[in-house]
């Protein structure tokens, strides 16, 4: 006698043998997924000095940047409104020496000359870096 299989408990079998990649590529070959897309990056038309456009991004991380970055090459004027004293959003650049204040934990960074990169998800464990 044989005993019918779920799809929850099949994915659960793939995903023990084979892990997370092998359980999303059975979920788009059973269509549990849906097909992946990518963004494009917008074509964006020139303006001129005659008909310029003023625009204001909320928020200094990569994307408010990189969409700074895009929309002046396209010859709009924009202002980057950021609430934090630094631009990066969640990513910031650490090098031996740097002090970190954020919340009233000084923190310095008394590690190698190389810089490292820190995520904010990461900063909780900053002292375990030292």
């Amino acid at each position: 006698m044989t005993e019918k299989v779920t799809r929850r408990e099949m994915l659960n079998l793939i995903g023990a043998a084979g892990g997370s990649a092998a359980v999303l590529g059975a979920s788009a070959a059973l269509g549990l997924m849906p097909n992946s897309a990518a963004a494009s990056i917008p074509q964006l038309k020139p303006l001129d000095a005659t008909n310029r456009k003023s625009v204001a991004i909320l928020g200094g991380g990569i994307s408010g940047l990189t969409a700074a970055y895009e929309l002046s090459k396209a010859g709009y004027d924009c202002i980057v409104l950021e609430a934090s004293h630094r631009p990066g959003g969640r990513n910031m650049t650490v090098r031996s020496g740097d002090i970190i204040d954020e919340v009233g934990n000084r923190q310095v960074c008394e590690f190698d000359d190389e810089p490292l990169v820190v995520n904010d998800s990461a900063r909780r464990s900053w002292q375990s870096l030292k």
